[in-house]
């Protein structure tokens, strides 16, 4: 086997130097020949070496010259566009690069139309053509540059009775007419139809209902439970647990009954105690290991929205509830109540242009992640990465972290 070893006194200063003209930094240098850049360092040949790595203004010049676009220049050499920040360069050298985003004024009337023509829906040119659409929706122009456009809505007063219950056959549950019709589903809520046309569906609990079940063997031995979902429950059973273990020890497969319909948990303890004592008194052999009284699986939110709306109020701001409060703050956008309970609060929007480079930078300084920068200031990250500054902010400080270290 060829070993990738380099033998002793292979790297000489001639050597050191040739790979080292093809990296543009020190940290690139170390990265990509450790070896050689080790061999620099403990021989002084280093500053030598890496004479060319010194960024001048003539080099950031001369390197602008070879690029069109300045997002272009900037996307591969945030190093040499960091250093031009630095020492204010950035104008001059970056004067001659056009900007890919179109000027101001740039989307006529005939070009939005132009635009438009490229897409088989708004929501492809909404999404491929994002600054076509928006100023065409500004102006109103959408419904005359998208006449050739195929709508997947559906027409006003297409969801008649007749059409929602054939909508509603194609579902076994609410909550898959729910996610998967939506349309359907609000206008058979708002006529009152929903009851009627989903009386073939399965019911299920949730988080605050549960149902009694026991499995019954023909030999006289039994298990209750309680469970927000039957179906799944029962399902479960049959793959792990006390009654798929005694199926297969005895070779004989018990029979489940639904004892309740969907009740209140609290309820649901004392029924399921209740069924558990009426069986072993008719002289039944339980297989429950765990006693009763538990409320089954799904977890349980004990937030009110009375209490999140009372929480909410201790707060001036959304990143204050955010930050002292996550776990409320969570729940209630999971339950889309946010909006609600925060209409008190105080927007802290930054003015136009505040998110400077050393504004970005000493706002940066505070976090260890670009996920918790993101997360606790969202303006200063959006900026930083319109401007391609993350790079720059968090790799250079890892940089000296570790040579610090080193």
């Amino acid at each position: 086997m060829s070993s990738k070893r380099k033998p002793n006194g292979y790297w000489t200063k001639e050597k050191c130097q040739e790979v080292a003209l093809l990296c543009n930094r020190k940290c690139d240098f170390e990265k990509k020949y450790k070896s050689a850049y080790t061999k620099s360092l403990n021989n002084g040949w280093i500053d030598e070496i890496c004479y060319h790595m010194n960024i001048t203004k003539e080099k950031c010049f001369k390197i602008a010259s070879e690029y069109e676009y300045k997002t272009d220049f900037i996307r591969d050499n945030w190093n040499i566009y960091y250093v031009c920040c630095k020492n204010d360069w950035l104008y001059d050298v970056c004067k001659n690069l056009k900007l890919k985003q179109k000027p101001k004024k740039y989307w006529t009337f005939e070009k939005c139309k132009e635009e438009a023509l490229k897409y088989k829906s708004k929501s492809e040119f909404q999404k491929k053509g994002k600054g076509a659409y928006t100023v065409s929706l500004k102006n109103k122009w959408l419904d005359k540059i998208c006449t050739h456009m195929i709508s997947g809505r559906k027409p006003n007063g297409y969801w008649c009775f007749e059409k929602c219950k054939e909508e509603a056959l194609k579902y076994e549950t609410k909550t898959d007419f729910l996610t998967k019709s939506k349309s359907a589903y609000s206008k058979s809520l708002s006529k009152k139809w929903i009851d009627e046309i989903c009386k073939h569906m399965i019911v299920k609990g949730n988080h605050y209902k549960r149902c009694i079940y026991v499995f019954e063997f023909t030999n006289k031995i039994f298990y209750v439970g309680l469970t927000y979902n039957i179906h799944k429950r029962k399902d479960e059973h049959f793959r792990k647990g006390p009654v798929y273990n005694y199926y297969k020890k005895v070779n004989i497969k018990p029979k489940m009954i639904q004892l309740t319909d969907y009740i209140n948990i609290e309820e649901a303890k004392i029924k399921e105690k209740y069924y558990l004592n009426k069986y072993l008194d008719d002289g039944w052999i339980m297989l429950n290991s765990n006693e009763t009284g538990g409320i089954g699986g799904g977890k349980i939110n004990k937030y009110s929205d009375e209490e999140l709306q009372k929480e909410a109020l201790k707060y001036k701001t959304r990143k204050e509830f955010m930050l002292k409060n996550s776990k409320m703050y969570n729940v209630a956008k999971k339950r889309k109540i946010i909006k609600d309970i925060c209409k008190h609060m105080i927007y802290l929007n930054k003015p136009n242009g505040y998110w400077t480079f050393e504004k970005c930078k000493e706002e940066s300084l505070k976090y260890n992640s670009i996920k918790d920068f993101k997360k606790y200031s969202s303006g200063a990250h959006y900026r930083c990465k319109v401007n391609n500054w993350l790079d720059i902010f968090f790799y250079e400080r890892k940089w000296i972290i570790n040579h610090t270290l080193s």
